[in-house]
């Protein structure tokens, strides 16, 4: 599961969350597109552990891009 976040600072200073209504939809759109990029590269691992094949450091590092 991945959790997002976004929040303002008030008048004060104070840093308050947004509530999903405030969030604007652009904003939305890419932290869903993050959660699936992020989501398909844990499969990717996944199956890779599973075949018992040691993953490299440039294997991790192109993932994580």
């Amino acid at each position: 599961m991945i959790c997002c976040a976004a929040a303002t600072t008030t008048t004060t200073g104070r840093i308050r969350p947004l509530s999903h209504d405030e969030v604007p939809k652009e904003v939305n759109s890419i932290i869903l597109e993050w959660a699936v990029n992020i989501e398909r590269k844990l499969e990717i691992l996944e199956q890779t552990n599973k075949d018992g094949r040691k993953i490299e450091a440039r294997e991790l590092y192109q993932l994580s891009i």
